[in-house]
């Protein structure tokens, strides 16, 4: 879809300009508005497509780095028509804000039906407007909506888009649309590149002229990004009022966001042909005067062991931590799959395939073993926001639960609380916890912290009968160095929040720097493969 982030993102083709703006930029000029006007808690409801997924991630994305919270969020089959049992689902998650991220058919049934089922009685809504039509065939059932709107004739006040207005009035009889301020934007783009190559119609010379272009348009300022072809522009936060002249709403200006406010992360894979699952890139995170993680920049391969070693204080944790969504770092990137995911908090980097365990053990002591997999497993899934309902009516995820401990050897101990379990089986159950979601990337941060020495060999050998099974990329915060050296494929040393050294566990064995620093000639005679 044209809106879509992935197309000025991770399938970004080196030709492609985009002069429309994206579900990320609607996010970014939306969502701090929403969270500091129309409320603190929020549902989503979108189409189950690539559009609705990626709307709805980016206004997730933005509402919670100002502080909002997600109650509900729901997916729909893109072709829905009675979307009743959506909006019952919508009321009972409770929220304040609904954010609708609609498109196509179905759009002026959504409203018509959220009306009818009083949602705009009881709470607010808001979202991306689409085009002209789209309005008109909502009627007023969109009045009193706050949201956000790409394009409308009556917005902009500058003279390219007087002259639009004026041309096409001229010509057709009727305003132009969002898809005419588009294409408008895109030719008046293409004129200006072509004055700064003379002419030139090549792509090798239209391509870097595009480059960091800045251009006047229908909606004044446009400049498109180098790192990922989107066009930076102003966006609108508006009303939805009665038109006085016709049956349907038209918008009223609230606030423009200026490009710089609505520029969304760039998401294009960076080296994304050189094959590394999760990436870094001077990755900072400060306390006060602390600096924690000090510019730490590593890549990790698919399928591989990579760990993380080094003094008390290093800062593997707080690196884990920012990894997964769990602290917010204060400069820097981290890349999961070619996507930038760092701000992302910890619930949706899960969703994206990251699986996070912690020094402590944390489980539901007064829940069997079984019961703690299958949250997990609905935690993630459709029944997300109905933890407390009867287990048979997710039985899906009851199944997928029994595979899990079968998976980690716990499914004797089903049906025991977990609390019973020794350290041990409590460790082995977290693991469970977390491929629940079965995630690409598991973080393990010390698996085998309090674990008697016997037992830290058959947890080990089940981490990397995971790790094979399931072609699974593990990441290891450890102390004990014998475990290290035996399993890591990479080692990252950390020292103080920065890498000291990295390589193969020989390389690092016989690193003289790492020796003084952490290992203390331990494994100094280890031979370098």
């Amino acid at each position: 879809p044209a809106a879509a982030d992935s197309i000025t993102g991770e399938h970004l083709n080196r030709y492609v300009f985009r002069t429309a703006a994206s579900v990320g930029q609607d996010a970014e000029a939306g969502g701090r508005y929403a969270v500091e006007n129309l409320g603190k808690t929020f549902c989503y409801l979108a189409p189950d497509n690539v559009f609705g997924r990626q709307s709805s991630d980016a206004w997730q994305r933005v509402i919670e780095s100002h502080g909002g919270q997600t109650l509900a969020d729901l997916l729909v089959p893109p072709d829905t028509i009675d979307f009743s049992p959506n909006i019952q689902e919508v009321l009972d998650s409770g929220a304040e804000v609904l954010v609708q991220s609609w498109a196509g058919a179905g759009y002026g049934e959504l409203f018509s039906q959220l009306r009818e089922q009083g949602v705009f009685d009881r709470m607010r809504v808001t979202g991306g407007l689409g085009d002209r039509e789209a309005r008109h065939a909502l009627g007023l059932d969109a009045v009193g909506m706050v949201g956000i709107c790409k394009y409308s004739h009556i917005l902009p006040d500058n003279p390219a888009n007087d002259w639009l207005v004026e041309k096409h009035v001229e010509r057709h009889g009727e305003a132009p649309d969002l898809f005419t301020g588009g294409g408008f934007a895109a030719g008046i783009a293409l004129v200006e590149a072509l004055k700064k190559t003379d002419g030139n119609a090549d792509a090798g010379a239209l391509i870097p002229a595009l480059e960091g272009l800045t251009f006047e348009g229908p909606k004044g300022t446009y400049t498109f990004r180098p790192e990922d072809h989107q066009a930076l522009q102003p966006m609108y936060v508006v009303e939805m009022v009665e038109d006085p002249a016709h049956d349907w709403a038209i918008p009223s200006l609230i606030h423009e966001a200026t490009p710089e406010e609505t520029a969304p992360p760039v998401a294009v894979p960076a080296d994304s042909g050189d094959g590394y699952i999760l990436e870094t890139n001077r990755l900072r995170k400060e306390f006060g005067a602390l600096v924690a993680v000090a510019n730490v920049s590593i890549k990790v391969r698919p399928g591989t062991i990579h760990s993380i070693i080094g003094p008390n204080g290093a800062g593997k944790t707080t690196f884990f931590n920012l990894l997964s969504g769990n602290l917010e770092a204060t400069s820097g990137r981290v890349v999961f799959r070619g996507r930038d995911i760092t701000k992302l908090p910890l619930h949706r980097t899960a969703h994206l395939g990251i699986g996070r365990s912690f020094q402590i053990t944390n489980i539901f002591p007064n829940l069997t073993v079984l019961e703690n997999v299958r949250l997990a497993c609905q935690a993630l899934g459709k029944g997300n926001f109905a933890l407390m309902s009867s287990p048979h009516r997710y039985s899906e995820y009851g199944e997928r639960a029994w595979d899990v401990l079968r998976q980690v050897g716990l499914e004797r101990e089903a049906l025991v609380p977990a609390r019973t379990l020794p350290h041990g089986g409590q460790r082995k159950l977290e693991l469970g916890i977390i491929l629940a979601a079965d995630p690409d990337v598991l973080l393990l941060d010390e698996p085998t912290a309090g674990m008697a020495a016997e037992q830290v060999p058959e947890l080990i050998e089940l981490i990397q009968e995971v790790q094979k099974a399931g072609n699974k990329t593990v990441m290891l915060v450890e102390h004990n160095m014998n475990v290290v050296m035996s399993i890591s494929d990479r080692i990252t040393v950390m020292h103080q929040g920065q890498v000291l050294a990295e390589g193969t566990p020989a390389e690092i064995a016989a690193d003289e720097v790492v020796q003084s620093a952490y290992l203390g000639g331990l494994y100094g005679d280890l031979e370098v493969a």
